[in-house]
């Protein structure tokens, strides 16, 4: 699928729909969205050692995932940042729907033969089962490979920064969360995200 996916159609397709979207996140480099309670933590933690020399009595140095979590300041630090993340996530959505018309013969046909092939094994299987399968191949083998390694399939001239590239797994899994109905956040409309499979 690999292969498939950068040769010409899927890499132009790839271009027109991702290159802009990843470039812009790219430029900014300082913008640090981490959301893993446990290096917010650590960072905050850091910064608060380094500004005053030395920590609070009431933060330990080391903590748990869960007391990362529980602590309200990391709480503070990353609402905002989800917030930020789920705006970029719906972006890169909205740019794929978009181009949807653009997505190469073979992966369409392919997204048609997995709604047929799964409506013909499984007839009484939920349409919203059928789009999961449907937007899991289509984002996990085709559009999240190059969000995650967009310098590989030539998005992108220069290997993104730590901050860009973290920001890129982040959107990676939510718009495969979405496509699969385990998001926390809305559920994206089924028709949208799997068109292809017309």
């Amino acid at each position: 699928m690999t292969t498939y996916t950068r040769r010409g159609p899927g890499q132009s397709y790839l271009k027109v729909v991702l290159q802009d979207r990843i470039n812009k996140l790219v430029d900014t480099k300082d913008l640090d969205l981490e959301i893993n309670p446990l290096k917010v933590y650590e960072k905050m933690v850091t910064d608060i050692e380094m500004e005053k020399g030395s920590l609070p009595s009431s933060l330990s140095k080391s903590v748990t995932y869960d007391e990362a979590a529980a602590n309200s300041t990391v709480q503070q630090i990353i609402e905002p940042r989800l917030r930020i993340l789920m705006d970029i996530a719906n972006s890169f959505l909205d740019t794929i729907i978009a181009g949807l018309e653009e997505a190469p013969y073979g992966i369409r046909w392919i997204c048609k033969q997995i709604r047929s092939l799964s409506k013909r094994k499984y007839p009484d299987a939920q349409d919203h089962t059928i789009c999961t399968l449907i937007g899991g191949f289509f984002f996990l083998r085709f559009i999240n490979p190059a969000i995650v390694t967009p310098r590989s399939y030539m998005l992108i001239e220069n290997t993104p920064g730590d901050n860009p590239r973290r920001t890129l797994t982040y959107v990676r899994a939510e718009l495969f969360s979405w496509s699969s109905y385990n998001s926390l956040t809305p559920a994206v409309d089924c028709q949208n995200v799997t068109e292809c499979r017309k």
